[in-house]
């Protein structure tokens, strides 16, 4: 009973944000009560909270010798970890997989579910990308119907550069609330991402009908527009139209590279590509086009775009000369 007394005094004591008086009480009740569970974890998450955490990290470890799958120590081991900066990320990881796979005393898929979000987010802030995508692949496995936890899911794969991902994950929002504006506006970005230029601006349009005071949706789907508006490859072009738009993004990529580097300091096949795009723009109204002049013209753009951000120190952002050549070079 006084080892109880002890722990709820020191309940009162941290809900009142007193941590350093309820840290005295829990280790009169622990020292009272050494093999309570209970009271030792109030002792840990106390040290905690007052970021003593070689203190903590010695309970944890004595949680752990006498219960290794202890799901909620593990967790603990793997927060104080991914603070020790990069010595011990691999670590962190380590502990997060324990937590996952460990023993909860309750709810555990949820936890389960609640944990891999915290590796997750975690491996997004270290730049971890494979071992993130393999997380968001269990997840949306896992996850049932939860549009936030889907929603969350979807935005980690475009971060991780997995649109394609991406774009099934919001689709699966979307057949149940079909006007959520967050899930039609990462379809239209995983879209974009895809290359999918044409059902992106659908999406967007859509976006922007749900939500009209998002500013992210109008500017990207502006973005779609100007790249739809340039693309020579785009379905329903007369063969003249896709050739003066091949000859407009050859010189826009070559334009780039001419502002950005200087000519005789660039390596010799950024020059010859330079010289070919020249030679190109001067000679391009004679005769007819031919489908393959046009290839040859958004092939040397790609490469022309390439030099320039491989070459130049401060190139010119042009996002939307960036999205259609990274797509022209998937079809090329």
């Amino acid at each position: 009973m006084l080892a109880r007394g002890e722990f709820e005094r020191a309940r009162g004591l941290n809900a009142q944000g007193l941590h350093e008086q309820a840290l005295r009480h829990l280790r009169a009740a622990f020292h009272l009560e050494r093999k309570n569970r209970d009271y030792r974890m109030a002792f840990t998450l106390t040290l905690i909270q007052l970021e003593r955490y070689g203190e903590a990290r010695i309970q944890l470890d004595e949680i752990l010798r006498d219960d290794p799958t202890n799901a909620p120590a593990n967790l603990l081991l793997a927060r104080i970890a991914a603070g020790d900066g990069a010595a011990n990320m691999d670590s962190a990881v380590q502990y997060f997989q324990r937590a996952i796979y460990g023993l909860w005393p309750d709810n555990p898929a949820r936890h389960r579910i609640d944990t891999r979000f915290e590796l997750a987010h975690f491996l997004a802030s270290e730049d971890r990308i494979e071992e993130l995508r393999a997380e968001l692949i269990i997840l949306a496995s896992d996850i049932r119907d939860d549009p936030d936890q889907l929603l969350n899911t979807g935005y980690l794969m475009l971060f991780a550069h997995a649109p394609a991902q991406a774009e099934t994950v919001f689709t699966r929002v979307l057949g149940r609330y079909p006007r959520n504006s967050e899930a039609l506006a990462g379809l239209g970005k995983a879209q974009l991402e895809t290359g999918n230029f044409a059902a992106s601006e659908q999406t967007f349009l859509r976006a922007a009908r749900a939500n009209p005071e998002n500013r992210e949706v109008r500017k990207q789907l502006a973005l779609v527009q100007q790249i739809r508006a340039l693309n020579p490859k785009r379905r329903g072009l007369g063969i003249y139209v896709s050739a003066d738009r091949a000859a407009h993004l050859l010189k826009i990529t070559l334009d780039r590279l001419a502002a950005c580097a200087d000519r005789e300091s660039l390596p010799p096949e950024a020059r010859d590509d330079m010289a070919a795009a020249a030679t190109h723009l001067e000679t391009r109204r004679r005769g007819a086009p031919t489908a393959e002049s046009i290839d040859a013209r958004i092939e040397l753009a790609i490469r022309l775009f390439h030099d320039g951000s491989d070459f130049c120190v401060n190139p010119a952002e042009q996002p939307a000369v960036e999205h259609l050549t990274r797509a022209l070079a998937v079809e090329q």
